[in-house]
C-alpha cells in the first residue's frame, strides 16, 4: 500500500479479520450447508488436503 505523501515508498498493509461461526443451527441449515460443501468446486479448500495429496501435486507439477 502507498504510503501517505511518498511517491516511492511503500509501507506495510495490516489486516486484522474476525469470523464468527455459529455454534447452533437449525436442521435446515445444517443441510444448506452440506449442500454448498458438496457443490464447492475441488481444491477450494486447500487445508483439507492431506501432505501427501499435496506432494503429488507438486512433483507432477515439477516433472512438466
Amino acid at each position: 500500500m502507498p504510503a501517505l505523501k511518498a511517491h516511492s515508498h511503500y509501507g506495510d498493509l495490516f489486516v486484522e479479520m474476525r469470523v464468527e461461526t455459529p455454534v447452533r443451527l437449525t436442521k435446515k441449515q445444517k443441510e444448506l450447508l452440506r449442500a454448498f460443501e458438496a457443490e464447492a468446486p475441488a481444491g477450494s479448500n486447500p487445508d483439507s488436503e492431506s501432505f501427501f495429496a499435496k506432494m503429488k501435486d507438486f512433483l507432477a507439477g515439477a516433472a512438466e
